[in-house]
């Protein structure tokens, strides 16, 4: 049909076969309507339960972001705490090297100084060996000369 059509109007009779279906179309329609809003409201019920879960999730989710950004500021602190260990640890241990390196060297000087003195001794010992042995032929000579002269 155009637009330049001029719409034909229905018989009387046609009128009256027409209106009772028009009207039950108009009752389907309604149905299909009042069907479909039932179908939405169901799905938007869904949808709203399933929003509020999400948003329960979210929640919970913020809470536990929550805990693990203070666990982790925990951690960074302990992490700052054994950095600091660290570093007295690296501090003392230079100390101790530089202690026991000085020991060390003293007593490297001890033990020569103990080898000289034990070479002293051992000259010593020998002086006073011979000095002993020396007196002791002198000390025979001696009763010697004087038994020859009484």
């Amino acid at each position: 049909m155009s637009s330049n059509d001029i719409p034909k109007v229905p018989a009387d009779d046609e009128a009256k076969i027409t209106q009772p279906m028009i009207g039950e179309v108009f009752r389907l329609l309604e149905e299909l309507k009042q069907s479909m809003e039932t179908r939405f409201d169901v799905i938007t019920a869904r949808l709203d339960e399933a929003i509020a879960r999400l948003d329960e999730t979210n929640a919970r989710l913020d809470e536990t972001n929550a805990r693990l950004d203070q666990t982790n500021a925990r951690i960074d602190a302990t992490n700052a705490r054994l950095d600091l260990t660290n570093t007295r640890l690296d501090e003392i241990e230079s100390r101790l090297a530089r202690d026991i390196e000085g020991v060390n060297a003293r007593l490297t000087e001890l033990a020569e100084g103990q080898k000289e003195l034990s070479y002293k001794m051992n000259a010593l010992n020998r002086s006073r060996l011979q000095t002993e042995a020396d007196y002791e032929n002198l000390f025979d000579r001696i009763r010697e000369l004087e038994s020859k002269a009484s």
